[in-house]
């Protein structure tokens, strides 16, 4: 019994390298290319050899964006495949070590497919990431509806990117 839980927490916690990871991997291949179809600022979002920190923000939300809804769809699984408690199955897949650890793994590996602006809001967005990943994933397993979890993944990427954004021109002010 306890070995079935001790396996149950190991796997849980290795899901919660995958899932930043592929989360990451789907929005640099799927939404990578619309965001440079934006140009924000077109003099340093996309081949700088500097990281604009307005661009990290702002990349670093969109991100937030899939991770959440990729959270959510796992955890919806999850509760649908198998017997869950959503509070500490969702905290063992989404702790922040896991998330740290399935996040600069994806960096790593985006960095050379990608120019360096799409993966380096991951230092802005891990503090945050592995809390609402989490909460997300407690909502997919409690089966919330689908309208509540979008809205909350964009409350909080929209939250996120905004108070970056603004501490991004604050700090420009200073400079």
């Amino acid at each position: 019994m306890a070995m079935s839980r001790v396996l149950r927490i190991i796997g849980l916690a290795g899901l919660g390298i995958v899932l930043p990871f592929a989360g990451l991997t789907l929005y640099v291949v799927l939404l990578g290319p619309l965001l440079k179809q934006t140009g924000i600022p077109p003099d340093a979002w996309f081949g700088s050899d500097y990281v604009d920190r307005r661009c990290a923000v702002v990349s670093s939300a969109v991100e937030l964006l899939v991770l959440s809804a990729s959270s959510y769809a796992v955890g919806g699984l999850l509760s649908r495949h198998g017997q869950c408690s959503p509070r500490m199955d969702a905290f063992w897949m989404c702790n922040p070590a896991s998330s740290l650890a399935g996040l600069l793994f994806a960096r790593q590996i985006a960095r050379n497919l990608e120019p360096y602006e799409f993966v380096a809001g991951v230092v802005y967005l891990w503090p945050f990431a592995w809390l609402v990943t989490w909460h997300l994933t407690v909502l997919g397993m409690r089966r919330t509806e689908w309208a509540r979890a979008v809205l909350l993944t964009v409350a909080y990427s929209a939250t996120l990117g905004a108070a970056g954004v603004y501490l991004a021109y604050r700090s420009f002010q200073f400079e």
